[in-house]
């Protein structure tokens, strides 16, 4: 069972110090800075909530929701759960035994023992826990500017509520590069209980046509309970109907091997919107690694991935990874803290995996100068089987 943590990261997190020298609105940042207050003393919690995500491309749009819901108790319990469609992930832990349910294959994984949580130390686990601890508990952190808007309501527990609208701007994150802007959001916080009610996170890039895409993401809270009782059945889990036990998510006996048969076309973009097409690389190797930012086994297969990549590119390798059905905003933020360099492709409605049979992550598809899947392998691979593949291929 090692190695079989997620790890999700939806939004950029901004976790820095106010810089003193930096001039900012001072009642913006002290409305962040209550807020923040009241979630960095709570010990326990209780946060559900949804979450629209929208790209929006000249008259066109996609967007795509989920829900979550995040409770922390006693003793290192734990219920994270995020609902989506294709990044479904649930993590569970009564304290003595730890569970992790994958929407997207119907399988779940269980450990004995819970991790220890801290909430003032980095959390390495993924998942919907570190993204609403640091943006929560991190509000006044980073601050660039921050302006104070005229009061809105926002619908909360049945009642319309009156809020402060703060409009922040933060700082780049450490190691971007020149003339990256930093993260720019909207918060909208509770004048009764300096609760963050909505946030929205705007961002801008441009596609391989030069076509300017605007991306928002907002979440919308549905309940925020901090230090009070929590309902206990949150901390049991219970497996769905026709949910299967497994040793690792997406084993090999469940996936259909390609392994012969032509690669089928594809054209996807990357994450500085340049396209690839599979057909143009004919005469070279190519190695597909099919990921997420929410999977640990994937996270264990790309340095690997990326080694092999660096070492091969010479003898004509060229390996992209894949990602499923992520915005560019959070692969990209992943990518970067992870230092990661191979080059990541945007499968953003699967429609590659699913023409791969992509039935579980990590999966690896090798294919040869001719167009043939030379190897194909669902889970993490060692360093003798990979190789084993690439010399399958004519490597």
């Amino acid at each position: 069972m090692n190695g079989w943590k997620p790890s999700l990261m939806l939004l950029p997190i901004a976790a820095c110090l106010i810089s003193a020298t930096t001039p900012v609105s001072q009642p913006g940042v002290e409305l962040l800075r209550r807020a923040a207050s009241n979630y960095r003393a709570a010990a326990t919690f209780w946060i559900e909530g949804d979450i629209e995500a929208t790209a929006r491309a000249g008259d066109k749009q996609q967007s795509t929701n989920a829900s979550f819901v995040v409770a922390l108790g006693q003793n290192n319990r734990l219920h994270d759960e995020l609902n989506h469609p294709q990044a479904g992930v649930t993590r569970v832990s009564d304290g003595k035994q730890t569970w992790l349910y994958m929407t997207s294959t119907n399988q779940y994984a269980r450990k004995d023992g819970a991790d220890v949580i801290d909430l003032d130390k980095p959390l390495a686990n993924g998942g919907m826990l570190p993204v609403l601890v640091q943006h929560l508990r991190g509000l006044a952190t980073d601050v660039q500017t921050a302006k104070v808007l005229a009061d809105e309501t926002v619908r909360f527990e049945g009642k319309d509520r009156r809020c402060s609208v703060v409009e922040v701007t933060y700082k780049p994150a450490v190691g971007a590069a020149e003339g990256t802007p930093g993260a720019h959001r909207t918060f909208w916080l509770d004048r009764e209980r300096d609760f963050v009610l909505k946030q929205k996170t705007e961002s801008s890039t441009k596609g391989a046509d030069g076509t300017a895409i605007q991306q928002t993401e907002t979440f919308l809270y549905s309940k925020i309970s901090l230090n009070q009782a929590i309902d206990a059945s949150l901390f049991t889990f219970v497996p769905p109907s026709g949910a299967k036990l497994v040793e690792q998510f997406g084993g090999r006996q469940a996936a259909e091997d390609l392994s012969g048969q032509t690669a089928g076309d594809f054209t996807l973009v990357d994450l500085q919107g340049k396209k690839h097409r599979l057909s143009d690389l004919r005469g070279k190797v190519v190695m597909l690694d099919f990921w997420a930012t929410w999977c640990g086994p994937c996270r264990r297969q790309m340095p690997l991935v990326e080694k092999l990549g660096s070492e091969m590119k010479d003898k004509g390798l060229v390996t992209f990874a894949v990602n499923q059905g992520e915005s560019s905003e959070g692969v990209r933020k992943f990518l970067e803290k992870n230092n990661y360099g191979t080059t990541t492709l945007l499968d953003q409605k699967s429609e590659v995996g699913r023409q791969y049979k992509v039935s579980g992550i990590p999966t690896l598809v090798i294919i040869d100068r001719d167009g043939k899947i030379a190897a194909h392998y669902v889970g993490v691979r060692n360093e003798e089987t990979l190789r084993e593949g690439l010399k399958k291929a004519g490597l």
